[in-house]
């Protein structure tokens, strides 16, 4: 039923659950405001699960601005010349959906009450509602998990420096992100003033990439966990939903410069997984672009090599 087909008693009911659901925590938060979407727009599930990522990301601007939370310099990088507006995400929720969920003010207040309280609630109701896809191995990480193997990270790192690599535009890439937000930690104005003294040594943040990032949940537990660590933090997501959700999740929460993109993590080239790669410049897209150009080309077949895509592609007498 539409909320205005409603009768002044339902009307009525409708406002006490909604003023109710203000005083509570984020995660009840959140479904309130999917149920407010479902009752205005008919849909239900992950339909309406994606609608909510997409306002929430529409009130911290990283749909109309991406460099907000990556690159600083963004609009002028090389990979993307010409009109700034082509940066920005189209949005699919319709007008009178996003109106009327502004108007409850439960955005906002969402959006509040998580950063007080810091927490995955997105992947939450996500996997609670069981919009995850089983059958392709679709499951997030429990957060007991995550911040196990965030911890036994963080200890291999302390004991195997060697392990870190940063080479200085990933440095300078880092600086500028900080500098822009009025954030500038000490072990980062380390780094820059010994790698200008040096050739080679200098004090390296610690690059930390998740492959399969989902909603972000192994980057966010390690940013809210090492706040003050020298952490530059990568991301690659396949699914576009789950990619939008941790863009949100990352604007909410990082304390700490990352590139999030969508691709297929299993495919890109070795040559282009570096934090120096400009594979990376393309991070914290709403709408992300093609990346198959930074994926491992299948050799040709031969008569010493054999590739079935190749092969089939082969014209036959």
């Amino acid at each position: 039923m539409l909320l205005l087909e409603r009768s002044p008693l339902e009307y009525l009911l409708h406002q006490i659950r909604l003023a109710q659901a203000k005083r509570e925590e984020p995660a009840s938060i959140l479904r309130a405001m999917l149920g407010e979407i479902r009752a205005v727009s008919g849909y239900s599930g992950k339909e309406a699960w994606n609608m909510a990522v997409e306002l929430i990301a529409d009130h911290l601007g990283i749909i109309d601005e991406p460099w907000k939370y990556s690159l600083p310099d963004l609009p002028n990088s090389p990979y993307f010349r010409g009109d700034r507006s082509a940066l920005k995400g189209k949005r699919s929720v319709p007008e009178k959906v996003a109106k009327h969920v502004r108007d409850t003010g439960l955005v906002e207040m969402f959006v509040e009450a998580a950063r007080a309280k810091p927490d995955d609630y997105l992947g939450a109701i996500f996997m609670e509602e069981g919009f995850h896809g089983r059958n392709i191995g679709q499951v997030l990480t429990p957060r007991s998990v995550v911040e196990c193997i965030n911890a036994m990270v963080m200890l291999e790192f302390e004991k195997s420096p060697e392990m870190v690599w940063v080479d200085r535009q990933t440095l300078q890439w880092a600086a500028d992100y900080l500098e822009a937000y009025g954030y500038f930690p000490f072990w980062l104005r380390k780094a820059i003033e010994e790698a200008s003294e040096t050739v080679e040594a200098f004090s390296k943040p610690k690059t930390v990439l998740d492959p399969c990032v989902g909603t972000g949940r192994f980057l966010l537990y390690a940013t809210l966990r090492y706040p003050h660590a020298p952490l530059i933090l990568f991301g690659v997501e396949i699914d576009q939903s789950l990619y939008r959700a941790c863009l949100v999740n990352m604007a909410l929460f990082s304390r700490h410069p990352y590139s999030i993109v969508c691709a297929d993590s299993l495919r890109i080239d070795e040559k282009y997984a570096g934090p120096s790669s400009p594979l990376w410049d393309y991070g914290n897209l709403w709408n992300p672009p093609d990346l198959s150009r930074f994926y491992v080309k299948p050799p040709p077949a031969t008569a010493t090599t054999f590739n079935l895509a190749e092969w089939v592609k082969m014209k036959r007498p």
